[in-house]
């Protein structure tokens, strides 16, 4: 974790990936998808904060809170993509489900504080990938 943090501190390769999901999730003009964009662009934001909050501290400190940092940020960029496949193939009469799996990894592993317990459209955001 400490390469992660040190990676992250000297070449801010963080950025990078950041600033790449962020156009790719502005590009993404289909409707239906604005929702699950709009979230995804306010994880970005809230992990973007996060991340440079994280690096102005102690490297000890910084070190253990890294990969749970850059997981979501993995996360965010898999958001991206599949929201800019399921726009390119919005001229198909359904958008597949492209726009479950993107809308279920935002929810449980980029959005901070969500519970999936609590979330009653939960079940059929799951069932929708499993009859895809």
């Amino acid at each position: 974790m400490a390469q992660l943090y040190r990676d992250a501190l000297r070449s801010k390769m963080h950025d990078a990936l950041l600033t790449a999901s962020q156009d790719i999730l502005l590009a993404v003009q289909h409707p239906a998808l604005r929702p699950t964009r709009d979230r995804a662009l306010a994880a970005l934001d809230d992990l973007r904060g996060s991340l440079n909050g994280l690096l102005s501290r102690e490297p000890q400190e910084a070190g253990l809170h890294i990969r749970g940092l850059m997981g979501r940020a993995a996360r965010v960029a898999q958001v991206a993509l599949l929201l800019e496949d399921a726009d390119r193939a919005s001229g198909e009469a359904s958008l597949g489900w492209l726009p479950a799996a993107a809308e279920l990894l935002l929810k449980r592993w980029a959005l901070p504080g969500y519970d999936a317990v609590a979330d009653p459209e939960y079940p059929a955001l799951v069932s929708q990938l499993v009859e895809a």
